[in-house]
């Protein structure tokens, strides 16, 4: 699913013509083609001027490598359960993980449906269980 999120609009009239300009926040799902995407929003300006900034392929990492075993067995560890999801938005790992060729997840405390939104929060217990699981994974068996 494509999840869209207006970061920024702005309205002005002149006296003479009226004036609106709008940003856009996309979250692109790993299976989007950016390139139609980018020609279905050109699309649209028949009367308007659309500008792409920043376009970053999304990435599905793979669930069956080292570094993803060792952090599944530090959240049980923790008493947690593990569970995958589908991260959409920029991200270190979209950029980085194809460049550098890695493995890569998102690992973290809190509800991912509210990051970055004024009602991200997260709980004292969650962010030292999850300081737990890091020391685990970095630290090794």
């Amino acid at each position: 699913r494509l999840d869209a999120r207006v970061l920024r609009f702005h309205a002005d009239h002149d006296g003479l013509r009226d004036v609106a300009s709008l940003t856009l926040g996309l979250r692109i799902p790993p299976a989007c083609d950016i390139e139609q995407l980018k020609s279905e929003l050109l699309g649209f300006g028949q009367d308007a001027e659309i500008r792409l900034e920043n376009a970053d392929a999304p990435i599905r990492s793979e669930k069956n490598t080292p570094l993803t075993r060792r952090f599944l067995q530090a959240i049980r560890d923790q008493g947690g359960t593990p569970r995958f999801k589908v991260k959409t938005g920029t991200s270190d790992m979209n950029i980085l993980a194809p460049v550098w060729g890695c493995p890569a997840l998102a690992y973290g405390p809190g509800d991912s449906r509210l990051d970055h939104t004024p009602d991200e929060a997260m709980d004292l217990n969650e962010y030292e269980r999850g300081i737990e699981v890091l020391t685990r994974v970095l630290q090794g068996p």
